[in-house]
């Protein structure tokens, strides 16, 4: 799973003033002393070239003890305008408000989202729409066709990293076609059970990181291995389920 730590972030700066470089610090409640980050890759076009500073208004603790203190590796989807949609009462409200079947109050809102690809910690994801940011001017302007490169390599990274979390622990048996026309031994159904839980863990993940993108139906059948969606979701594009 990754590692979602907006909670108790107390404040950060992050700078992509060097290109393909992101690099700054991150305070968390409860620590003495800051993490830092040193990442390959940039922010996307909106901060690009830009140093952020950003604080939490309302902190909570979190248990880090293996969250590693340098956090070295690549840098995902980082932005201050990922679309979401924000609920326009308490929380408290939102359940019985829904209950009486009445549509809850909401309005769409950028939020803060900070994704990379930790050397130990695997995914990270910083996400708010809380959080009092702050934008330098940039030392460098993105074009279009490094924007729609830079998406390709975070895609590349988050794809890697799905690989990473549904690999079989057990990587001294070959991966054989199964036949389950017979009754199960508790070897197969503990084999078959992590299997779907891995199944079900990544969904979760590509259906968090997706959620809000106008592409979103593609990309999650995508990175799910659903050819079939995928290609059903080209087709209509296409317009070849069109009426004459």
């Amino acid at each position: 799973m990754a590692w979602r730590i907006a909670d108790s972030v107390i404040k950060g700066t992050l700078s992509n003033r060097e290109k393909d470089r992101v690099s700054g610090f991150l305070w968390l409640l409860g620590e003495d002393e800051p993490y830092t980050l040193d990442l390959e890759g940039n922010f996307l076009r909106d901060l690009a070239g830009c140093e952020i500073t950003f604080t939490n208004p309302n902190p909570r603790k979190g248990d880090y003890e293996h969250f590693e203190r340098n956090q070295s590796g690549v840098a995902g989807d980082m932005t201050a305008s990922r679309k979401v949609f924000v609920f326009d009462v308490p929380m408290d409200q939102v359940m019985d408000i829904s209950r009486d079947g009445r549509e809850v109050p909401k309005r769409k809102a950028n939020s803060l989202y900070l994704e990379w690809f930790s050397d130990h910690n695997g995914r990270i994801v910083i996400e708010s729409v809380d959080f009092q940011i702050s934008v330098s001017e940039p030392a460098w302007v993105m074009g279009p066709e490094e924007e729609v490169q830079q998406s390709e390599a975070n895609r590349d990274a988050f794809r890697a990293w799905l690989e990473h979390l549904s690999e079989i622990e057990d990587d001294s048996e070959e991966d054989e076609e199964r036949d389950y026309d017979h009754p199960l031994d508790e070897f197969e159904w503990e084999k078959l059970m992590k299997e779907s839980d891995k199944k079900t863990e990544r969904l979760g993940e590509v259906l968090e990181k997706y959620h809000g993108h106008p592409d979103c139906e593609k990309l999650i059948a995508r990175e799910m291995g659903w050819t079939w969606v995928e290609e059903e979701i080209d087709a209509q594009e296409r317009g070849i389920y069109e009426d004459d």
